[in-house]
C-alpha cells in the first residue's frame, strides 16, 4: 500500500458501478490515493488522480464517466476482459489505457503499479459537442496497453469528423484548467482611460469652483 501526500486524505472520487447490486464503489481505498484534484481546490468537472497499488484485481463492473489511466512506473503485466474474453498484455511506462463511459470490464494487474487516471464526465462532452456528440459508450474505443498517445488518438478517431469531436474535447479539457474569473474583473484599457478622463474632467470642475469669487 502506498502512502497518502497531503493532497489525497479520502478515497478515489472515480467510480465504478456493480451491474448485479447497482452499487457505486471508488477505484481505489485512500491509502492508495496518492495525489487528487478533488483535495486541493479543483473546481473542474474532470477528476484527476495519482494512484500507488499493489496487484489486484477487480471484479467485473462497469465505468461511471469516460475514464482513462496512463502507468508512471515500471512496466506491468495487466488483464482486462473485452468482448466476454480475458486478454492480457503489459502496460509499458507512459502507456495508456482508455474506457468510455458504461463499458464493462474487469481489469487485473500483477505488480505494484503507479498510474495517472482521470474521468471525463459525458456531460461535459455532451455540453460540448451538442447534435455531434456520440452515443456515451461510444465516445472512446476501448483500448489497452497503447504505447504511443498519437496511435491512440488515430485508433478512435476514425474520421474527419471524429478528429473534430476529439480536438474540441481536448480544447474544453484545457479550458477547464484555467483558473475562475475573478468576482472582481481587472477593467479594460477603454474603461481605465474614460475614468482617468472622468476623473479629471471632476477635478477641474472643483478647481474651477475654488476660483471662482
Amino acid at each position: 500500500m502506498g502512502g497518502m501526500s497531503e493532497d489525497a486524505a479520502e478515497e478515489s472520487r472515480i467510480r465504478l458501478l456493480d451491474p448485479r447490486t447497482m452499487r457505486e464503489y471508488a477505484t481505489a481505498g485512500a491509502p492508495d490515493v496518492v495525489h487528487a484534484s478533488a483535495s486541493r481546490g479543483w473546481s473542474s468537472p474532470l477528476v484527476f488522480e495519482v494512484h500507488r497499488m499493489p496487484a489486484h484485481e477487480y471484479d467485473e463492473h462497469v465505468t461511471i464517466d469516460h475514464q482513462l489511466l496512463v502507468n508512471l512506473g515500471d512496466p506491468v503485466s495487466i488483464g482486462w476482459k473485452e468482448d466476454g474474453r480475458r486478454r492480457e498484455g503489459v502496460l509499458a511506462r507512459g502507456a495508456l489505457c482508455i474506457q468510455s463511459d458504461s463499458d464493462a470490464n474487469a481489469p487485473r494487474w500483477h505488480g505494484t503499479m503507479t498510474f495517472a487516471t482521470a474521468a471525463i464526465p459525458p456531460s461535459m462532452v455532451n455540453a460540448l459537442l451538442l447534435d455531434r456528440c456520440p452515443k456515451p459508450a461510444s465516445t472512446f474505443a476501448k483500448r489497452h496497453c497503447v504505447s504511443e498517445l498519437g496511435s491512440c488518438i488515430r485508433s478512435v478517431a476514425g474520421s474527419r469528423a471524429g478528429v473534430a469531436n476529439r480536438a474540441a474535447l481536448c480544447g474544453a479539457a484545457l479550458a477547464s484548467l484555467r483558473p475562475l474569473p475573478s468576482r472582481h474583473p481587472r477593467p479594460s484599457a477603454r474603461a481605465k482611460a474614460a475614468g482617468a478622463e472622468g476623473k479629471a474632467q471632476r477635478g477641474a470642475a472643483a478647481w474651477n469652483h475654488r476660483a471662482d469669487p
